[in-house]
């Protein structure tokens, strides 16, 4: 698998893609795309997956932010006949802004993008690397089952190891609550903190601490964009449960490319 960025001022592109599907989360902007079989527009949507095969996609940055996504590319026999039954529906599916499973999909490549923006290497290292192929694949198919089978009927767990719920519905909570404690994300799981540690260490390859990091670095960028967001990068942090400011600024730099302030000079300025 590979993960790739996509920023844009606005751009229309054929993308031949005809060896691997693609997962894209888009950040800001709007994406129309069309196959031979069908089209779809852009808005809410937390993911798209796109089967193989050319496209024509246009993409538009929003009113205050430029065009940003992630693309996910992946071996099509991870997805196995999923993606044989999503290309019979016409090769395109999207989550849904409602929809858990869907949301959670893409936290969790908005996670992995973090983690390698914060990363010093290049690439994970292969165990690690081997832990996100796994959880992201397993999420996948959980939504693709969901969409695809009569009755959305989801997979169960892949894995009886209990330690796959814990860090689900602690990322669940982190992303929803970025300001909570780690006690607190451990005491609504209902495990202590060092069984939550030991969990995303096992299944993540990361600490819960790391991973909330992540989540506040995400709830800072989408306050700093919104239009009614705080004024002032000092409540945007007091929002996010950030206490470090100078580390923040320093964490955001390197995830997003600028400076949490420049992103607020930019909004202020619309």
């Amino acid at each position: 698998m590979s993960l790739a960025y996509v920023r844009s001022s606005g751009h229309d592109v054929l993308v031949s893609e005809l060896q691997r599907p693609n997962l894209l989360v888009a950040v800001t902007g709007t994406l129309s795309s069309q196959n031979r079989n069908m089209r779809i527009e852009r808005e809410t949507e937390p993911w798209i997956l796109f089967g193989r095969g050319p496209r024509e996609t246009t993409v538009r940055p929003a009113q205050d932010a430029p065009y940003q996504a992630f693309v996910l590319s992946m071996p099509p026999q991870l997805l196995g006949d999923r993606l044989t039954r999503l290309e019979a529906r016409g090769g395109i599916i999207r989550g849904k802004a409602s929809g858990g499973d869907d949301l959670h999909l893409a936290r969790l490549t908005l996670a992995l993008a973090t983690q390698l923006s914060l990363s010093a290497e290049t690439a994970l290292e292969p165990r690690l690397a081997e832990a996100w192929t796994t959880v992201l694949v397993a999420q996948i198919g959980r939504c693709l089952d969901l969409h695809l089978l009569p009755g959305g009927q989801a997979p169960s767990d892949q894995s009886h190891d209990p330690s796959f719920a814990y860090v689900r519905r602690a990322e669940e909570l982190i992303y929803e609550q970025p300001i909570a404690s780690l006690r607190e994300v451990a005491r609504s799981v209902g495990v202590s903190e060092r069984t939550l540690q030991t969990a995303f260490r096992k299944i993540r390859g990361a600490t819960p601490s790391q991973v909330l990091s992540q989540a506040r670095l995400h709830c800072a960028r989408r306050a700093l964009l919104d239009l009614a967001g705080p004024p002032t990068v000092s409540e945007v942090c007091s929002l996010c449960g950030i206490d470090h400011h100078g580390r923040f600024s320093r964490l955001y730099k390197d995830a997003f490319g600028e400076y949490p302030v420049t992103t607020l000079k930019a909004r202020l300025r619309k």
